[in-house]
């Protein structure tokens, strides 16, 4: 099993004459389907190792505990699911050779793979369902990058990050908030971020986080004046290249600038309720009033899904 997985998903769908987002899926041949489930035994990633992370928390008195904590348990979050991804696909297999019996709920499980449809909780940290390759290429792409991210907090912490690979994205905000106030010894309410939108890392800081990856919605971004600007369209989204954030103190955030502030919500995902899927506020220059951007329910998100 030397291929790429997007070749072997590949040559899968390609031989079945199907396209790779098509959500009108037929149902595919049985030795089809043991192919799927061999080729899903050896691509579904393995559980992250966590047990040096576990062992270092142990120690305490860490500087960027909480984000250790949280990068630890959003490990677990994905450990789990996957846990129970690979024992469903080896009851599966099992179940083809007669050395299983096929529970309603393992029949379910085998319906949805021979229509090339993901199990819905093999992927509750999505907002909906990806064509089935896109799924699988996603979730290994989530697991690689929390286990860089658990390597580089053990010795520092992180200065890039994708919200789009966690589990819980907003615990990850929270832990810098948290580390901060224990360092400066005050609470976490009393905290919050400074904001900075930028198209490339020219003038980089070693200090606060990069996040990469969000879109605003419903309106667009000035970096010129540097400001939330009117969108021509009516309904728009436009990529912020890189959001910087520095977790500092309320009494200490001074606007430098000349425009009011935006409280702007972070979703999870723009096409959910705001209320159930907004992570934090992030206060932001806007030349528009503050009223139409709530009417026009400009938000940033972190998934186009």
């Amino acid at each position: 099993m030397d291929v790429l997985l997007s070749d072997i998903t590949r040559a899968i769908l390609n031989d079945m004459k199907l396209s790779l987002g098509d959500e009108k899926l037929v149902s595919i041949r049985y030795d089809e389907y043991l192919q799927l489930l061999s080729i899903l035994s050896v691509r579904v990633p393995e559980e992250i190792n966590i047990v040096e992370i576990d062992a270092q928390l142990d120690i305490g008195h860490l500087a960027n505990g909480c984000q250790l904590r949280f990068l630890r348990d959003d490990a677990n979050r994905y450990n789990k699911i996957i846990r129970v991804i690979r024992t469903e696909i080896f009851q599966l297999r099992e179940a083809t050779n007669g050395n299983y019996s096929l529970t309603p709920k393992l029949e379910m499980i085998g319906s949805n793979l021979r229509n090339l449809i993901v199990p819905s909780h093999w992927y509750p940290y999505l907002p909906k369902r990806l064509p089935f390759n896109q799924w699988l290429e996603d979730l290994c792409r989530r697991v690689v990058t929390i286990t860089s991210y658990l390597h580089i907090s053990q010795e520092s912490d992180i200065n890039d990050c994708d919200l789009r690979v966690f589990y819980q994205p907003a615990g990850f905000l929270n832990s810098l908030l948290q580390d901060y106030s224990c360092l400066v010894k005050a609470s976490v309410l009393d905290m919050d971020f400074e904001v900075k939108v930028i198209e490339n890392y020219s003038d980089k800081s070693d200090h606060g986080v990069y996040l990469t990856g969000l879109r605003l919605y419903n309106a667009k971004w000035d970096f010129t004046k540097c400001c939330i600007t009117q969108s021509q369209e009516e309904q728009s989204t436009c990529p912020l290249p890189i959001v910087w954030l520095r977790p500092i103190k309320i009494l200490s955030k001074v606007n430098k600038n000349s425009y009011q502030c935006y409280h702007c919500p972070i979703l999870h995902s723009y096409y959910q309720d705001v209320d159930k899927n907004c992570m934090i506020t992030l206060s932001l220059p806007t030349e528009i009033e503050i009223e139409m951007l709530h009417l026009k329910r400009v938000a940033i998100s972190i998934t186009d899904l």
